[in-house]
């Protein structure tokens, strides 16, 4: 018929399986995640090697860090503004219960006790776990300066929490909760959580408080959950650290 229009179909949404997410991510967006990462890395180690006989090294590394954990928070809010993706659905939202917090700041320190006792009692039985007591250090010493102790607490508690939060649970987590359930997603974002800070010793543990935290997220429904109790894991750390400085 002259003049007749056919309204062309809405586009449909893929389906949703059971016990997924809606997807919010897709895989190339994680493996830009991945990729941007080890680049981070590579530059951190170079900054280390460079630096490392000179009398600025300290300053450098401190520096290194913290625009290496502002890099992983400017990647995700990029990839964010590519797909479209608000503040309100990376979890900036007000949690819709607390409790969650309590669980996951008590539970990241029980973890870490419980891993140290039995990595305890296997040394008294004689096993070598003397590598895997050494935990993830701050690297402080009593020479540095003031300045260079403020942008190190500014990378421990400030950037790191937002970053890696960004990078672990926001993208890493969540995107793989459009395509597996819970389990795998957490347990794999976990682990990923835990090689991120390439120390051995923290591997286990950290495997576990990454799982934790993708559960804290996704029961509270909100980022802020998580960024608060890593900070104050890192907070108490740095502090911690500053009082036994020699």
């Amino acid at each position: 018929m002259v003049g007749s229009h056919v309204a062309a179909p809405l586009a449909v949404p893929p389906p949703i399986g059971p016990g997924l997410r809606p997807q919010l991510w897709q895989w190339r967006d994680l493996g830009v995640g991945v990729a941007v990462t080890i680049a981070g890395f590579a530059v951190l180690a170079s900054a280390l090697a460079l630096t490392r006989n000179n009398e600025g090294v300290s300053a450098a590394v401190a520096l290194a860090m913290l625009l290496f954990e502002l890099t992983l928070v400017a990647t995700v809010l990029v990839l964010a503004a590519r797909r479209g993706i608000g503040l309100a659905e990376l979890g900036f939202v007000a949690p819709e219960r607390w409790r969650p917090l309590v669980f996951a700041w008590v539970g990241a320190y029980a973890i870490l006790f419980l891993y140290t006792a039995a990595m305890m009692v296997l040394q008294a039985l004689g096993f070598p776990v003397e590598g895997l007591l050494e935990g993830n250090a701050i690297p402080l010493d009593a020479a540095l300066g003031p300045l260079v102790i403020l942008v190190i607490g500014l990378a421990v508690v400030v950037a790191a929490p937002f970053g890696e939060e960004l990078l672990f649970r926001t993208l890493f987590f969540r995107g793989m909760r459009g395509y597996w359930r819970f389990m795998p997603a957490a347990w794999v974002s976990g682990l990923m959580f835990a090689l991120f800070h390439v120390n051995l010793s923290v591997v286990v543990p950290f495997a576990f408080i990454g799982a934790l935290f993708a559960w804290a997220y996704e029961e509270s429904g909100s980022l802020w959950v998580t960024i608060a109790a890593h900070g104050g894991l890192n907070g108490v750390s740095f502090i911690v650290t500053l009082l036994l400085l020699e």
